[in-house]
């Protein structure tokens, strides 16, 4: 029963950490966004200061959020780092569709960051070393749904000892009547307990 609570409350608190993927569909080449501060790893989620996902959103993700149109989202410039979402996504003409390809692949940047991180435009945003902190904390909502996981674990375990029959019998009578065992020594034949 214990697995069974702590099931239940794993999945509710990691139910919203992550970004929604159907999101992904509808943004070109949203699965190969390279990480601004370290490009070897991609980002899970464009659309959140957490690369990881969950939590608030970044420019882009606020212009989605009020959008939710790739062709009205693609000419702007959402990181305002002089190019548009097109350009930074691989559409630089806004004529992507769910389902086609990209005109353009390769050289994909973050369109909710400001990049390249390092140029004259971007140098003064700090953004590496704010993500760096921020990817090594829950957001406040994961928190807040971990401690309620918490506390549902402690409540069902809490309900499961209180309906327990031979703990209420014994905080209401005293001891459990001897049901299992007799006293001991008894004599059982051929079996003695002085050897």
């Amino acid at each position: 029963m214990l697995v069974i609570d702590f099931i239940i409350s794993l999945s509710l608190t990691t139910g919203y950490i992550y970004g929604l993927p159907e999101h992904k569909l509808k943004i070109p080449n949203s699965e190969n966004v390279p990480d601004p501060c370290d490009p070897s790893k991609l980002v899970k989620s464009i659309g959140h200061l957490n690369y990881d996902g969950g939590g608030p959103l970044n420019p882009f993700g606020s212009d989605f959020e009020s959008k939710r149109s790739w062709s009205v989202l693609c000419p702007l410039d959402s990181d305002g780092d002089g190019f548009t979402n097109g350009q930074e996504l691989g559409d630089p003409k806004c004529q992507w569709k769910i389902g086609d390809i990209p005109e353009r692949t390769f050289n994909i940047t973050h369109p909710g960051v400001c990049t390249p991180v390092n140029s004259e435009m971007c140098k003064h945003q700090v953004i590496c070393n704010i993500n760096i902190q921020r990817n090594c904390r829950f957001t406040e909502f994961s928190t807040s749904m971990l401690a309620f996981g918490t506390i549902l674990i402690v409540i069902l375990t809490l309900l499961k000892f209180i309906s327990n029959t031979e703990v209420k019998y014994r905080y209401e009578h005293g001891v459990w009547p001897a049901t299992c065992c007799p006293a001991l020594p008894y004599d059982k034949p051929g079996f003695s307990w002085d050897i």
